[in-house]
């Protein structure tokens, strides 16, 4: 596998969330773009230890469009 290049991390956009893990981004452009998340999870998702699991999912943005996303992923 190559590495990325470098001109992708001025894409790039990083927030976190509150303590009820809502987050936003304001002035997104309109477009598809990958939402990811990272959490950590360990015995409630059935590890041994604590791992930071990624959750993604495509968002599509169109002007000055609010887009409600949910990052969650349910456990058994």
């Amino acid at each position: 596998m190559q590495k990325a290049d470098s001109r992708l991390f001025n894409y790039l956009k990083f927030t976190a969330s509150d303590k009820n893990g809502k987050f936003a981004f304001y002035g997104v452009p309109s477009g598809s773009y990958y939402l990811i998340g990272t959490v950590k999870c360990g015995e409630e998702c059935g590890y041994d230890s604590i791992k930071n699991i990624r959750i993604a999912t495509k968002v599509s943005v169109r002007g000055n469009q609010i887009v409600e996303k949910d990052l969650t992923r349910m456990t058994e």
